[in-house]
């Protein structure tokens, strides 16, 4: 019994940390796709790999973005699109930050042994995922926000290729069973 309490304070910090995540936006509003319900029996772990497949991208577009505004051709940028990409390197941090939680909290559940143990980190994970929506909806509107200040070329496909990334995750998140939804194995 100790060790079961000793995870749930675990999980209660890690609960309390990602609450200010949950307040950061609101349900999506966006014409983007959405991904497909993902399966109540889905492996957290599966989940979590195709969001890393997308990360990929999403950072190698970042990177891209990094060497376009600090390389040869950053006397090509005016102030405003320099102070956008700022704005949007902000924006791909944050939304970084807010999917930690559910990355710390989803590869415990293939560690429990105990079918109790794993339905709580499980019901962990899918509020974590809940809180990395939301923040990751409302990245998604300020880039799209800023990328109406953006009118070098390249620069906006970098800037699309982030925001496409971040999308798709977006609703990958969305797509998670909710939290306190019977969703439980």
């Amino acid at each position: 019994m100790n060790r079961l309490s000793s995870l749930a304070g675990l999980l209660l910090a890690i609960l309390v940390a990602s609450v200010g995540v949950s307040k950061a936006g609101t349900a999506a509003s966006s014409s983007a796709p959405v991904v497909g319900e993902v399966h109540r029996d889905a492996d957290v772990g599966d989940i979590l790999k195709i969001i890393e497949e997308h990360l990929k991208r999403f950072t190698v577009s970042v990177h891209n973005l990094a060497e376009m505004r600090d390389g040869l051709a950053r006397e090509i940028f005016t102030d405003d699109e320099r102070a956008r990409l700022g704005d949007i390197f902000a924006i791909t941090n944050s939304f970084r930050k807010s999917l930690g939680p559910a990355f710390f909290v989803g590869p415990l559940v293939s560690k429990m042994r105990l079918p109790e143990d794993a339905d709580t980190v499980r019901q962990t994970f899918y509020y974590t995922a809940q809180n990395a929506y939301f923040a990751a909806d409302s990245n998604v509107k300020d880039v799209n926000r800023y990328m109406t200040d953006i009118r070098n070329a390249a620069v906006l496909t970098e800037v699309t290729k982030v925001r496409d990334s971040m999308t798709a995750i977006r609703d990958i998140l969305q797509a998670v069973p909710k939290y306190g939804k019977d969703a439980s194995h």
